[in-house]
């Protein structure tokens, strides 16, 4: 499973169209963060992917990214997994953010994967 680092978020490439994101504590995760992440997986799987962020530390998004989300048709599904549960409501209204894109928030990270991976291979 190849990686790559930007220094403030960390990406796991799962060769079945499947990227993991672990941004570090603190780190603002802008809109061209995202659009770049989205241009280098449309590059890499060439058609549907999923995005699951593996939130081990706190961090924040800016809202414009899921716009850029919700207009990718090649993003199929945007998994968060939260570990705290106190994490958990702020999670779930990231849901009234996206209009076509399914999403969904868990507390263990395979059950992520088994559900993003579903919704890449279900198109």
């Amino acid at each position: 499973m190849p990686k790559a680092t930007t220094g403030r978020i960390a990406y796991k490439y799962h060769d079945d169209g499947i990227i993991i994101g672990e941004p570090a504590e603190g780190a603002e995760i802008s809109a061209r963060d995202t659009a770049q992440l989205v241009s280098a997986a449309e590059s890499r799987f060439g058609g549907p992917f999923g995005l699951i962020a593996n939130r081990v530390n706190s961090y924040s998004v800016d809202f414009e990214s899921y716009r850029i989300v919700d207009q990718t048709p090649n993003l199929k599904a945007l998994a968060v997994v939260i570990y705290r549960e106190s994490a958990h409501p702020v999670a779930s209204a990231e849901a009234h953010y996206l209009r076509s894109t399914p999403f969904a928030v868990f507390d263990d990270l395979d059950a992520a994967i088994d559900w993003v991976r579903k919704q890449v291979t279900d198109d």
